[in-house]
C-alpha cells in the first residue's frame, strides 16, 4: 500500500495512518486510512489484490520464486 496519496479535494498529500503496516501484512479487503495534510480530510481505501506486491504480501500468499512482469 502506498505511504501516501494525492487528496482529490485540494491536492495535498495525505499520510497512511498507522504508517506502519499490520503485522501479518495488508490482505484485500482491508481499510487503509489516509489523512490530508493540507485540508485535514480523512480518505478511507480498501485494499484490492491490485495493491499489492511481493513486499506486502504475507509469506504464504506469496508464490514461489516471487513475481514475473516479462510474460
Amino acid at each position: 500500500m502506498a505511504e501516501t496519496i494525492i487528496c482529490v479535494d485540494c491536492g495535498g498529500p495525505c499520510q497512511r495512518m498507522p504508517f506502519e503496516p499490520p503485522e501479518l501484512g495488508w490482505q484485500p479487503g482491508d481499510v487503509v486510512v489516509y489523512r490530508c495534510r493540507d485540508c485535514a480530510d480523512v480518505w478511507y481505501v480498501e485494499v484490492d489484490d491490485d495493491d499489492l506486491d511481493d513486499d506486502t504480501r504475507p509469506a504464504s500468499e506469496r508464490p514461489p520464486g516471487g513475481y514475473r512482469d516479462d510474460y
